[in-house]
């Protein structure tokens, strides 16, 4: 990331010395330190009919008079060791002040006597010459993303340009609110110690944001929902797997035609029907120990409707909304308007059973094809990353003839959704609605918390609404000057039994049915290592009874009761990696190593969000574990006493081999990890949980030990299903 910094007051206490060096006095009148406020001297006699352009001017004309003096300048206590750890976390340092050429070799003089080697280069904007830049003018040609400033006037115009400013909390600001503009992020540290903060507030490395689209409420979750929702909640934990602090957000789609009729056809009130509904996919969500952070209900009129409509605001202000008559087909299966070129034989592909409405109204649009070709250029750079291949190379050709999208609904005719903010005739469209939330739920138009997790690292969708997503949304925040989400994932479908599950058709299996008899565990093993992240996958009941007995049961379960009963049949205490066994270990897989295996899980799995990869790797281990205990027949050996050591040199092998296969297992089979802390009594494991943040350290300190003390307690892993 290219970072900002500006140096008077954020890198040098100036002010301060400016006075004392002018006895106090600004272009002869004297003036106190708390004279100032946001640079400008307001309030004082002598000074009242000048604007702020020429007040700031009095205040560089005083820094400039200093010439060589400047070199007396200190810097602000800490700013070093912050700067010198963002700089080897990989972020490019640029400081960019307002100060002229004429002070040029003294204060690069200062800079390489304080912060030696740290910047990229140093610019001076020459504010007040006939030959000046404008800061914001500089970072958007450098390509700053952050800039850390303690003037209001210059981060607003830094945000005006959609470059997000650091607002440090000096008494100067103090009139400022962040709800006035939400790309200035106000940060209370007066003096500026904790400048590590002030970058890493937003930007640190290891926070991880995920979100999954959230599904409408007209129904309960099929197995279909259940495969989003287990693989975003997959990708949470394995990233706090590795260390990072993760905000997992889903929620619910309230809002539109489809819920408010369903609910009627059950002769419900709307929000009692979306309750009832809601209710069903959180009872879900427990039962496959989701592990979100955060939920968010679009019908919230106090978390939800203040952000939805400060975007539809923003976009209004930008000139993106205008209002027009038109006439269309309507999918109330998709919430959406269908173009002729889009349907088969007249329906819409993905609900031809039900019956497209025609609608003839004035509604607001959106102007999407100002943006198309900036998403274009953005989606062809991967700077908004579109996975999978296919799906990115489909979004490019439908932005090719990308048109102006319908931005409300009449509320005599829809009344179910959010008014739209100074026109009480209409209601927001569920793009206004829906896609906002990724920002409202973290607090966007409440309070500035959501900055300090948007941009979100990764929107898992359906590649049904993969437009909405990789087109509509991005438009959406471009107009509102706000960063892009940084991927997008669309995942596909599932089939039962060989064909599209869906509610319109009835072809669905009822999730919670499957986990209460098989487990928690088998239901997302079985979605994980069957269906990859980047393609369709088919479920049936019987493939997951023939994974649950085969693999979990079969390898997995009887390695660990194989390996458990013996050592505490032979009063084995301790797990050791002994280099005599390692050799044979080895040859079994490939010369591969648990520390390598652990080391490459992001750039190998997570980069690539290729879980069941990192699943069929692990599996692999557990064979070669059951190859190795089957070969050695330790339960032969430990009977003579000749070769009774290596029967327990084995034995100790394996019980560093599953202490390492059960570690590796905690981001996916949670309640089998949960017996193996219990079953192994190893202390280093009883603190990894990866419903929530870890130590960055825990998991491969624990992992890469190689001789521990264990307390054995046998118990059955997985237990075998009788069917009938």
């Amino acid at each position: 990331m290219r970072i900002g910094i500006d140096i008077d007051e954020v890198l040098c206490e100036t002010i301060d010395y400016v006075l004392a060096f002018q006895n106090y006095k600004i272009a002869g009148i004297p003036i106190k330190r708390s004279d100032f406020t946001d640079y400008y001297i307001k309030n004082i006699s002598g000074f009242e009919h000048l604007d702020q352009e020429t007040t700031i001017s009095f205040f560089y004309d005083a820094i400039n008079a200093l010439g060589e003096d400047l070199g007396a300048l200190k810097p602000v206590q800490g700013a070093l060791q912050a700067l010198t750890k963002a700089k080897k976390s990989g972020h490019q340092l640029y400081a960019i002040t307002a100060r002229g050429d004429n002070v040029k070799t003294a204060t690069l003089e200062r800079i390489n006597q304080h912060f030696p080697d740290l910047f990229e280069e140093v610019i001076f904007c020459n504010y007040h010459e006939a030959n000046k830049i404008s800061k914001e003018e500089v970072c958007k040609n450098l390509g700053i993303q952050v800039f850390v400033e303690d003037n209001l006037h210059y981060a607003q115009a830094l945000a005006q340009e959609g470059i997000k400013s650091f607002l440090l909390a000096k008494e100067r600001n103090t009139t400022f609110k962040a709800e006035e503009n939400p790309n200035i992020f106000r940060v209370e540290n007066r003096d500026a110690v904790d400048f590590d903060k002030v970058i890493g507030t937003n930007n640190s490395a290891k926070k991880y944001y995920l979100t999954t689209a959230i599904p409408y409420m007209n129904g309960a979750p099929h197995a279909g929902h259940a495969l989003e929702i287990v693989q975003a909640d997959a990708l949470a934990r394995m990233q706090r797997f590795i260390g990072k602090e993760v905000v997992f957000q889903t929620g619910s789609d309230d809002h539109g035609m489809k819920n408010r009729n369903t609910a009627a056809k059950e002769g419900l009130e709307v929000r009692e029907f979306i309750k009832k509904n809601a209710q069903l996919f959180l009872s879900l969500y427990k039962q496959l120990d989701i592990s979100y952070t955060d939920f968010i209900h679009t019908s919230d009129e106090q978390k939800h409707y203040p952000g939805a409509q400060l975007m539809r605001k923003r976009l209004q202000e930008a000139g993106d909304i205008y209002k027009k008559s038109y006439t269309g087909l309507y999918c109330e299966g998709c919430e959406a308007m269908k173009l002729e070129k889009d349907l088969v034989d007249g329906h819409c592909p993905d609900h031809p059973g039900k019956q497209l409405q025609e609608i003839q109204e004035e509604n607001y649009f959106f102007r999407l094809s100002k943006y198309k070709d900036q998403i274009k250029n953005l989606i062809e750079s991967d700077e908004y990353r579109i996975e999978p291949e296919i799906r990115k190379n489909e979004i490019l050709a439908f932005l090719e003839k990308a048109e102006d999208v319908s931005f409300s609904r009449q509320k005599n005719k829809m009344p179910w959704g959010i008014p739209v903010p100074g026109d009480d005739e209409h209601v927001m469209y569920v793009w206004c609605d829906a896609l906002t939330n990724y920002i409202t739920g973290q607090g966007f138009g409440r309070n500035d918390d959501w900055q300090k997790s948007w941009p979100a690292d990764l929107h898992i969708v359906g590649k049904d609404i993969l437009r909405f997503h990789a087109a509509f949304w991005p438009a959406m925040l471009l107009s509102a000057k706000l960063p892009l989400p940084k991927t997008l994932l669309a995942h596909g479908h599932l089939t039962l039994n060989g064909e599209k599950m869906s509610k319109s058709t009835g072809n669905v299996i009822d999730p919670s049915e499957v986990i209460e008899k098989y487990g928690r565990d088998a239901f997302v093993f079985n979605l994980l290592y069957d269906v990859s992240l980047n393609a369709d996958g088919d479920f049936s009941v019987s493939r997951l009874d023939n994974v649950y007995n085969s693999m979990l049961i079969g390898a997995w379960g009887n390695l660990v009761n194989r390996v458990i009963s013996l050592c505490k049949k032979y009063g084995i205490e301790k797990g050791i990696a002994h280099s005599s066994i390692e050799k044979e270990w080895k040859n079994l897989t490939q010369n591969q190593d648990f520390e390598t295996f652990f080391d490459t899980i992001d750039q190998k799995y997570l980069q690539n969000f290729d879980l069941q990869g990192y699943l069929q790797e692990r599996y692999k281990y557990v064979q070669a574990a059951n190859e190795l205990i089957t070969k050695e027949e330790p339960w032969k050996k430990y009977k003579d006493e000749a070769t009774r050591e290596q029967a327990i040199q084995t034995l100790e092998f394996l019980l560093y081999v599953v202490k390492n296969l059960s570690i590796l297992s905690a981001p996916i089979l949670t309640q089998g990890f949960d017996k193996m802390k219990n079953i192994l009594g190893y202390e280093e494991m009883q603190q990894i949980d990866t419903s929530r943040d870890l130590d960055p350290e825990l998991v491969g300190k624990a992992l890469k030990t190689r001789e521990f003390s264990v307390k054995l307690e046998p118990e059955i892993l997985y237990q075998r299903i009788e069917n009938q």
